[in-house]
């Protein structure tokens, strides 16, 4: 993962690297929640139990892989406002997300798209 997604106008990277890694666990997230759907995967996980994914310590990374897992999940026009809201209130601007919407809109069917070496440029 040696590219970013993208760049701001200050010609700086939009997210760190760190980011870039908070955004493939989101993506891996939340394809392993859509497997998981279905008669038999909910009544495996009732049975022998299934931890829900922790959260991150940092808010600001918390927020981002929330809001990441809520792309894949509703899609670009569909993510609930709170979850923009949350994004905001944790120091990402409207350049950051519209980077994220782009990015996610041209890698959302690659496998682990978000960190991937032909990320958006």
């Amino acid at each position: 993962m040696t590219q970013m997604i993208s760049l701001t106008d200050h010609g700086e990277p939009a997210f760190s690297h760190v980011e870039h890694v908070i955004l493939d666990i989101a993506g891996r997230e939340s394809r392993d929640l859509q497997r998981r759907q279905g008669l038999l995967p909910r009544v495996s996980d009732f049975f022998l139990g299934r931890p829900d994914p922790m959260p991150l310590a940092n808010e600001k990374l918390e927020a981002l892989r929330q809001y990441a897992m809520r792309l894949y999940r509703y899609g670009v026009d569909k993510v609930p406002a709170a979850t923009t809201a949350a994004l905001n209130a944790a120091g990402y601007d409207a350049q950051q997300i519209a980077l994220l919407h782009a990015a996610f809109t041209t890698l959302r069917h690659q496998p682990f798209g978000f960190g991937r070496k032909d990320s958006v440029q």
